[in-house]
């Protein structure tokens, strides 16, 4: 039996389950939020029970250290060297990496260089591995990607009828998101129709603050809604989905918006 660490760090959130592996039984689950403001909130599960810590947590390393404390305070592990893997959510793997892989320099710096794909998901994503990687040096450590199962799409699904070079030099090209949930949906959906995941066709819908939708076609992402960021698609909480692009460049004019402002509004 062993321990492995699951964890989704975000711009100012850290979540995080605790399996107990190989039955994949989810011993603790919790999130660190408002990271790096004054009023920060812990919480932990255990046994059914929530505790919760309000406390300044200046950034993921503290958030980081605080989840460990509290897993030997609570009993979750007698020792951290119990938790033998980590695995850590990254949101753009551009075309890359076609499924989750092993934390090496190589990778890490790749992911590095994605950020400015996905400037508010990548760099987080990163800070919380290598808060992760200093705390756990022993554990192993994997990158799971939101873009690898939308690899499979054809150049007709992901490429935009915009200039070429668009494409060759500045990686314009629809890369997908939420694929670890759609492609959960896809596998879990065939399981329980009790056929084989090459044999079905089948639309997912990943529903929450932020939604997407992807057709699977014999177990295998032929299209998807989000595009080249993830703020393509349908309309979310916080994301406004499409729109005719035009709008961009009327409102920058009508109200005299920056470039950044327009997207920060979107």
């Amino acid at each position: 039996m062993s321990k492995i660490i699951s964890v989704n760090a975000g711009s100012s959130s850290l979540k995080f389950q605790l399996f107990e592996m190989p039955s994949e039984e989810v011993l603790t689950s919790g999130i660190a939020e408002r990271i790096g403001l004054e009023e920060g909130v812990f919480t932990i599960k255990v046994n059914g029970e929530k505790h919760t810590k309000k406390l300044p947590i200046k950034d993921h390393t503290v958030a980081v250290q605080l989840l460990l404390d509290s897993l030997i305070e609570f009993g979750v592990v007698k020792s951290l060297e119990e938790i033998v893997g980590a695995g850590h959510r990254v949101v753009q793997g551009g075309d890359y990496f076609d499924q989750s892989v092993i934390v090496t320099p190589e990778n890490e710096k790749i992911v590095e260089d994605l950020s400015s794909l996905a400037p508010l998901h990548n760099p987080a994503n990163l800070v919380g591995y290598r808060a992760f990687k200093t705390a756990l040096p022993k554990a192993g450590h994997t990158f799971v990607f939101d873009t690898a199962f939308h690899q499979t799409m054809e150049p007709a699904s992901y490429m935009y009828p915009v200039p070429y070079e668009w494409y060759t030099d500045y990686k314009v090209r629809r890369y997908g998101a939420h694929g670890t949930s759609h492609q959960y949906v896809a596998e879990r959906t065939a399981e329980l129709l009790g056929k084989d995941i090459k044999d079905i066709n089948i639309i997912t819908c990943h529903l929450g603050n932020g939604a997407s939708i992807t057709a699977v076609q014999n177990g295998k992402c032929v299209n998807t809604s989000m595009g080249f960021t993830p703020l393509a698609g349908v309309m979310m909480g916080t994301r406004c989905g499409d729109i005719d692009p035009a709008i961009v460049t009327y409102m920058q004019n009508q109200a005299h918006l920056t470039a950044d402002e327009i997207n920060d509004i979107l």
